[in-house]
């Protein structure tokens, strides 16, 4: 069966990969060969790679330790998943009260940050967001550069927090972080980061790290709306 281009870029990403402990290695592609074994016509490739990244024990976040200072990170998500928050449903606020009313994310004293299954968070450092916006790039460049997204049409929100307020490290990302996400690519083997790819295919990215999903308390967010055109 012929492979799509997602599957080959994810085929190409592991090939390239050079940062995951080879326990951890041979322990994802063992439990992927007893799913491929056990699989049914229905059951595509990506589904059985990410269904093996599920299964304990952990694959995530396994990479060399970023060595990071006292940095601020910043990460992008949806305006919807910040109203989805435990903290914003406490306060009665919805997507479109924090829409209307930005000043309202102040009072959201703690956030979630990560998701099951693998609870995974990728954030990048703030001065370098800061720095080029303050020249003039828009958000939609931003999360174009970050790999989020090429045409920005939700507002997002911005979420800032130290490196500090990660009780387990910040770490460099793997392919078995991203997973079925095909805009990745692997850094050099001992590399202290990633790089995010640009989802135009054109420029830069930018740093990247990936850690464990925590608890923030005071966290600084800010809404950034898609630019009118």
């Amino acid at each position: 069966m012929q492979k799509s281009k997602r599957e080959l870029q994810i085929l190409q990403n592991l090939q390239d990969e050079q940062n995951v402990p080879k326990p951890v290695v041979d322990d994802v592609f063992q439990k992927l060969a007893r799913i491929v074994g056990k699989a049914t016509a229905t059951s595509s490739p990506l589904d059985q790679f990410e269904e093996a990244l599920q299964f304990p024990p952990e694959s995530a976040c396994v990479g060399l330790p970023a060595g990071l200072g006292q940095d601020i990170l910043a990460r992008f998500t949806p305006l919807a998943r910040i109203a989805d928050q435990p903290e914003a449903k406490k306060c009665g606020y919805n997507e479109t009260k924090l829409r209307a009313n930005p000043e309202k994310l102040r009072k959201l004293l703690r956030i979630v940050l990560g998701r099951l299954p693998r609870n995974i968070v990728w954030a990048t450092i703030q001065d370098l967001v800061r720095k080029e916006m303050d020249n003039g790039a828009t958000i939609e460049d931003v999360v174009n550069r970050l790999g989020l997204t090429a045409r920005l049409t939700i507002p997002m929100v911005e979420i800032n927090y130290a490196t500090n307020d990660v009780p387990t490290g910040i770490k460099v990302p793997t392919t078995f972080d991203a997973g079925t996400m095909a805009n990745f690519r692997p850094p050099p083997k001992g590399a202290k980061q990633g790089t995010t790819k640009p989802c135009s295919g054109h420029g830069p990215g930018y740093p990247e790290y990936v850690h464990k999903g925590c608890v923030i308390d005071q966290p600084r967010l800010k809404l950034h709306n898609p630019t009118p055109t």
